[in-house]
């Protein structure tokens, strides 16, 4: 009987760490489309990009020095941050992070060097024509932050800023200037002895688009796009275009599906409306670059209609789930082995206890993890 029960007890625990396994898996499988990870360097020279005049984030480093200082009268320990934001081409940012600076690396000690910290960057849908702007912040101590410098990519091409963690280097130098009477806390960036950069910089290029197509609908006409965000997801989110007034008869159309958002561009040959729906709960529609769900067509003119959302995340409340039968596991496994104790059996109190605190430990970590 006793063997009996500890291989029922057996079976049950593989089946439990088989599902955990499984979990695990689909909750970090990602799209299938191909990411492009690249270190992206503080370059010591400029470029204008979607309206902003600042310097590179380039894929090398530049051979031009740069630097950024605060002083004080007294030693201190100091910091460098980074802010990100994305920029479209009507030079309109969005900020990535949350309003304070990320990834600190530090420096308290007189003399030079890089420091590194991580940021969690976000998935974040992306236009083709939207650059990243990274703005590095200094402050000493409690001080306030104090802007140091801005950087640019070029316009990327992307369809998304990829989840990943960048890891972020900054060339801090702290010394003291006798001649002034201060310490002087220097950032400094864009040679390869003063290396400041961003590595695993991660992001999504876009699938070529289908082009060269003719649109021809009348009113209440519905043209529909079925979106799936990611392939073994079943979620799907259904855009649908209907013409509410006049002709959208449109020429030179271009079409592309990206994974978390879409493009349709074409050039119109009568005057309409138009109105964008989605399924899918919390879709942001643009039209020409502006917010937007309708629009009037005008004849002659080129249209861009972009549409973005959430990816499904069902998988979430399984995870969940999980991690609340694991924080119960963790607490209940010692509280039923001290109750067996008491009651003189040992040997099930001390196994099944251990089993259930352990098993719940691991459920705790991997639900955190997978979150």
């Amino acid at each position: 009987m006793m063997r009996c029960k500890h291989k029922k007890q057996t079976i049950l625990i593989a089946i439990l760490l088989c599902s955990l396994t499984l979990q695990l898996y689909l909750t970090k499988t990602k799209d299938v489309y191909a990411s492009t990870v690249q270190t992206r360097y503080m370059r010591g020279d400029t470029q204008t990009v979607n309206g902003l005049t600042a310097y590179k984030l380039g894929t090398a480093q530049s051979t031009t020095a740069q630097h950024a200082y605060l002083v004080d009268a007294s030693s201190y320990t100091m910091y460098a941050g980074i802010r990100v934001w994305k920029r479209n081409s009507a030079g309109t940012e969005t900020e990535i992070t949350d309003g304070t600076p990320h990834a600190i690396g530090s420096r308290s000690v007189q003399g030079a060097g890089l420091a590194s910290a991580t940021w969690a960057c976000p998935a974040t849908s992306l236009e083709s024509t939207d650059a990243i702007v990274v703005r590095v912040y200094l402050k000493i101590e409690t001080g306030a932050w104090q802007l140091a410098g801005t950087f640019i990519t070029e316009q990327l091409g992307a369809s998304n800023l990829d989840a990943a963690t960048w890891t972020v280097y900054y060339y801090l130098y702290k010394w003291y200037d006798e001649d002034y009477g201060w310490y002087e806390y220097d950032f400094y960036w864009g040679t390869t002895t003063y290396n400041s950069r961003i590595e695993n910089f991660t992001w999504t290029p876009p699938p070529p688009p289908s082009t060269g197509f003719n649109l021809y609908f009348q009113t209440n006409g519905k043209l529909a796009f079925q979106h799936l965000s990611v392939p073994w997801e079943t979620k799907a989110a259904t855009i649908t275009l209907t013409v509410t007034s006049g002709t959208l008869n449109g020429t030179s159309a271009s079409l592309a599906m990206y994974p978390t958002s879409g493009t349709l561009t074409f050039t119109a040959l009568e005057n309409g409306a138009i109105t964008l729906t989605s399924t899918s709960n919390g879709t942001t529609f643009h039209i020409n670059g502006a917010v937007a769900n309708s629009a009037s067509i005008v004849n002659g003119q080129t249209y861009t209609i972009g549409w973005s959302f959430l990816e499904p995340e069902f998988l979430l409340p399984v995870m969940f789930i999980l991690g609340m039968f694991g924080l119960g596991s963790m607490f209940g496994g010692p509280i039923y082995g001290i109750y067996k104790v008491k009651h003189g059996e040992y040997y099930e109190g001390f196994k099944t206890g251990l089993i259930l605190t352990v098993l719940g430990v691991a459920l705790t970590i991997a639900w955190l993890w997978g979150a």
